[in-house]
């Protein structure tokens, strides 16, 4: 009566435990869908306020990599220059014919606009004339000592950059070379990085500190060639800009971002400057492609959350549901296999005990010792039992006599046998152990 009892209530409480996740899971998926719907209408309203810092953010990212992509182009033109050198130096060229040929093969390898060598007559060694330079590049008439980017000597249509580095250990009909030069199209150099696109709503550009263009492309409504300061002075500064901060950032090479109304139009100017130079690296956004961009990136990114987050509960539901019902199915043959478990441990036990006394009356009838020995996982002896008949046949008396400890035993063993048999005996325990374990 009892069993059958503790049945019908294990039986009540797999119903409850059932009825439970049922109602739980629903509920859980309910207040899932609500915090969704209330989440989303959240994110919407915050998104909003967050479009200017978003922006700004975008911004800066965006042109701190640009930046560090051109300065890390120069570093690469300063590069070409000493490899350059290098093949130089284990070179014999006695002949201007012969520099000439190898001038050209580096400009045309690295696709320069010039490649040219400077003695200490002011002597400069190009591609096609040889000439003095002192009058036509200002930064020869000073002694260089460390690698310099100037753009002092701009000229022509097309804006170039001159990079610079002295020269050692090189001679050429009995002058040394002290100078080598390139000369770089700015605007080439920056195609790699434009952004415009087909409604020309963002610029890139690259300005002097003072302002000046260093390109021959336009930068927004500004034309180019117009110094990017003073056209400035024109346009309105807008949520707390200032002129002056801006012009106080070119001049003393500081990133900054402004928000400002040109001819009418609303847009951010981002600036940073490229590191070794003189430059500042410009970006102009209108302000319509960054609300737009972001507003249609955050709504593709909220729509895409909703439908992922509805498809998880959806899931959720199916699993829980599934789960249940193998739940169910798995108690019921758990049931089964516990009550068979219990037979056959009952049986075990039944025929341990049959076999126990069995062997004790056997142990009787022949008045044979009985001990035993347990031990752990280790193989470490963790009790040692030695009967009173065993004692006995080994001429002892009581357990003060014969202790139980494995000793009491060894001790009795011949000298000459001793070390043998207890190898024996701890291989045969440690292989027992290991296997058992």
């Amino acid at each position: 009566m009892d069993r059958l009892r503790k049945n019908e209530i294990n039986e009540k409480q797999k119903k409850l435990t059932v009825a439970f996740a049922v109602w739980g899971g629903a509920v859980i998926a309910l207040i899932l869908l609500v915090t969704t719907v209330w989440v989303s209408n959240s994110a919407r309203v915050g998104t909003k306020r967050a479009v200017g810092r978003v922006s700004e953010f975008y911004l800066e990212e965006l042109a701190g990599r640009r930046a560090q992509v051109v300065s890390e182009e120069l570093k690469n033109h300063f590069t070409y220059m000493e490899n350059a050198l290098n093949i130089l130096k284990g070179l014999e060229i006695d002949s201007q014919d012969s520099l000439r040929g190898f001038l050209g093969r580096v400009k045309r390898l690295y696709g320069l606009d010039k490649f040219a060598l400077v003695d200490e007559n002011g002597i400069v060694y190009t591609e096609h004339s040889t000439a003095s330079g002192l009058s036509r590049y200002a930064f020869l008439s000073q002694e260089l000592k460390e690698p310099v980017v100037n753009t002092s000597s701009l000229y022509g249509a097309k804006r170039q950059v001159i990079l610079a580095m002295p020269v050692e250990g090189i001679t050429f009909q009995g002058s040394r070379i002290e100078v080598c030069f390139i000369q770089i199209n700015i605007s080439e150099m920056l195609s790699s990085l434009t952004m415009q696109t087909s409604q020309n709503d963002t610029y890139i550009n690259l300005y002097h500190r003072s302002g000046e263009s260093l390109t021959s492309d336009d930068f927004g409504y500004l034309t180019a060639g117009r110094n990017l300061l003073s056209a400035l002075t024109e346009a309105h500064m807008r949520d707390g800009a200032s002129y002056e901060r801006l012009r106080e950032d070119f001049a003393e090479g500081r990133m900054g971002q402004v928000s400002l109304d040109y001819q009418g139009v609303k847009e951010e100017l981002c600036y940073i400057p490229v590191e070794g130079t003189d430059w500042m690296l410009t970006i102009l956004i209108r302000d319509n492609v960054i609300n737009e961009q972001i507003s249609a990136i955050s709504s593709e990114m909220m729509n895409h959350g909703i439908i992922q987050i509805v498809i998880t509960v959806v899931a959720m539901l199916g699993v829980f549901l599934v789960l249940i019902h193998q739940s169910k199915k798995s108690a019921g043959i758990l049931l089964q296999q516990e009550k068979a478990d219990n037979d056959r441990i009952r049986a075990a036990y039944a025929q341990v005990k049959t076999e126990q006394t069995a062997m004790e009356n056997i142990h009787a009838a022949m008045r044979s010792g009985l001990w035993s020995m347990e031990f752990d996982k280790d193989a470490r002896m963790t009790s040692c039992i030695w009967s009173d008949v065993f004692r006995s046949m080994v001429g002892y008396g009581g357990e003060e006599e014969f202790p139980n400890r494995l000793e009491s035993w060894t001790e009795l063993l011949h000298t000459g046998d001793r070390e043998r048999v207890l190898k024996e005996f701890w291989d045969t325990v440690r292989d027992y152990s290991y296997f058992a374990h």
